[in-house]
């Protein structure tokens, strides 16, 4: 697990449970499993082609039509005091309004349940975006698992998309300084100023 500070969320700590370096999901469903892709087991008929690299951010998916996989952590996840959970992945599919509208949804589990966080939208263009959700119900101190997983929805299911998934991350707050505090500390910051001037005057 990465611990960072996000330049976007200046308020949490980022700590990184999964790069997608060197990657490999657990297991693979629907039409991003070679076997359920195929139209005998009612998939697309187009095989996946899902790749991982040596470098941070590269787990790429290559597939028609729905499809999801699941990774199991080999030691639960503790971010106590987490209360968000967020997804950078890239869209390498051209998009077009017509068919920008896409799921890219994904789920979290604990030691007792499964919490999905559905996140259709529209993806102007392709790029790279970030999702960002509030955990819920799930233990940040006790995530066992995630799924990833890919509706096209509005791309549409008989065209192949290209998907490369780059961090997720549970995002806690930090401590806040109560008023209080910051009153007394500006109170000592002015009387140690003070002091220092009269030190030099005398």
């Amino acid at each position: 697990m990465i611990m960072t500070t996000s330049p976007l969320h200046a308020q949490f700590t980022t700590d990184v449970i999964c790069n997608f370096q060197n990657f490999n999901l657990s297991a693979t469903y629907a039409n991003w499993d070679v076997a359920g892709s195929q139209p005998i087991n009612g998939g697309s008929g187009f095989t996946p082609i899902i790749t991982s690299g040596n470098t941070p951010g590269s787990y790429e998916v290559k597939a028609e039509a729905y499809g999801s996989g699941a990774y199991n952590f080999a030691t639960p996840i503790n971010a106590a005091g987490a209360t968000e959970v967020q997804l950078t992945f890239t869209i390498n599919s051209a998009l077009t309004p017509a068919n920008d509208f896409m799921g890219p949804n994904f789920d979290l589990t604990d030691g007792t349940h499964q919490v999905q966080y559905a996140e259709y939208a529209h993806y102007p263009g392709g790029g790279t975006f970030t999702v960002t959700a509030a955990l819920g119900t799930i233990n940040p101190a006790d995530i066992t698992a995630f799924n990833l997983e890919m509706d096209p929805a509005g791309f549409g299911y008989t065209t192949p998309y290209d998907i490369t998934y780059d961090s997720l991350a549970l995002l806690t707050p930090n401590a806040v300084p109560e008023p209080a505090t910051m009153a007394l500390a500006a109170i000592g910051m002015a009387g140690l100023i003070i002091a220092r001037r009269r030190s030099k005057n005398s």
